[in-house]
């Protein structure tokens, strides 16, 4: 019983110097707390605090590199960029063959060019009612046409600058491409280029280009915006335009095609050429040209198919002279859908017209409205005019006010969305 008595004290004196042995090393282990108020920063902290300075001087750096590149891309780009002096907008150099485009609206018979060489004698080669653009064809002009890619071949992010030609100089804006969205001009569906900024009314006629220089896009007066159309659908357009035989004819605002059946037992002739359409208010409705015409003679000789009447047409309105700078008036001998003959003259100097109007609710809606009328009285797409001297507005009444020039004086009641003010119009 002794012996295991001492046994038992012996085991109890191992099991507390074990017990105390545990604290110490459990004291010695425990972990101390790195991020108290008097620790010194650790050298991780230090070089992750340089990191961040050291990006943030690269990004500002890279911005004032691209800067810098835009601005020199800007200058670059303005030699093909011409300003019309008349519309205060930009004109891009087309083609190396003299070719401008031109996003000013109505599209004027002639073309003032700022800095351009022999720019008097600019005649207008193509346009139509439903295009936002025209072509004009300079001889003479020592300008290398811009540069053109076939699409963007952008992704979104790029960075891309419209550039026009100001009073003085060049201007431009940069934005980041960020895909492509659709627009109506003229009635008519187009892409258009998005990119986060916007633009006034000074960029019309401006060119798009990435930054390689490429010309991708002009910016143009559509129904309710100014928007970028890719030059893609501006040379299909085009192209679409040049291969129709009434290319000529388009312009001067109607579209002729060989009768045939019903319409031969309808119009009870067997051949010839009819008038299809007819745009509102264009040179050819106002020389009294109508909707289911047969046309019989062109300056006196029989009309025979669309490609001849469209050459002369063609080769007349080219003809100039001191006399006649725009070209030579063309004849035109017409039969009316109630059989009685009419004589018309399409005069080249004649303009498309300056707005399109339509009756509305109340008033006469203006749904086209020319720059020059924008700007001298302050008319915009979608205003409606409420009354003329206090009197209710009617499409004739207006028509015959804003074609005259100089216009009559006049007090128009105008409404633009919820306001409604008045406008004096005078010569």
């Amino acid at each position: 019983m002794r012996d295991r008595s001492l046994r038992q004290r012996r085991y109890g004196i191992i099991l507390a110097f074990i017990a105390a042995a545990i604290l110490v090393i459990g004291f010695a282990l425990k972990p101390r707390d790195l991020a108290s108020p008097t620790a010194e920063p650790s050298e991780i902290n230090v070089v992750r605090a340089d990191l961040q300075s050291i990006r943030e001087l690269t990004q500002r750096n890279s911005l004032r590199n691209t800067s810098t590149r835009f601005a020199e891309l800007a200058t670059t780009d303005a030699a093909f960029l011409l300003r019309e002096i008349d519309q205060n907008s930009t004109a891009i150099v087309w083609s190396a063959d003299g070719l401008i485009l031109s996003a000013a609206q109505p599209y004027p018979t002639s073309l003032r060019l700022q800095a351009a060489e022999h720019t008097d004698n600019a005649v207008p080669r193509l346009w139509a009612a439903d295009m936002p653009f025209s072509l004009y064809k300079v001889d003479g002009l020592h300008r290398s046409p811009a540069p053109m890619v076939r699409g963007t071949g952008l992704r979104p992010g790029t960075w891309i600058i419209a550039d026009h030609i100001g009073r003085i100089d060049p201007a431009f804006v940069s934005g980041m491409f960020s895909g492509l969205g659709t627009t109506t001009c003229g009635g008519v569906d187009y892409s258009k280029l998005l990119f986060n900024t916007t633009f006034d009314r000074s960029f019309l006629g401006a060119g798009v280009f990435d930054i390689d220089g490429n010309l991708i896009g002009v910016l143009a007066q559509c129904d309710t915006e100014l928007a970028a159309i890719p030059t893609d659908q501006i040379l299909s357009h085009i192209a679409e335009l040049n291969r129709s035989p009434n290319a000529p004819l388009i312009r001067l605002g109607f579209e002729i095609e060989p009768i045939t059946a019903p319409l031969d037992k309808i119009l009870q002739t067997p051949f010839g050429l009819v008038v299809a359409d007819v745009w509102r208010q264009w040179p050819a409705d106002r020389a009294g040209i109508l909707p289911g015409d047969v046309l019989l003679t062109i300056n006196n000789t029989p009309a025979t198919s669309v490609d001849q009447v469209a050459a002369q047409v063609d080769a007349q309105f080219g003809t100039q002279s001191a006399a006649s700078p725009h070209g030579s008036p063309v004849h035109l001998r017409l039969r009316h859908p109630d059989s009685s003959i009419v004589n018309v003259t399409l005069d080249p100097a004649l303009q498309p017209p300056a707005l399109d109007i339509q009756p509305a609710g109340e008033g006469v809606l203006l749904s086209r409205v020319s720059t020059a009328l924008e700007s001298r009285l302050d008319l915009r797409h979608g205003d409606t005019i409420l009354a003329v001297d206090g009197h209710p507005a009617t499409a004739k009444a207006v028509t015959l006010l804003l074609a005259a020039q100089p216009p009559a004086p006049a007090l128009l009641t105008l409404q633009r969305g919820t306001r409604t003010f008045f406008v004096v119009v005078g010569p």
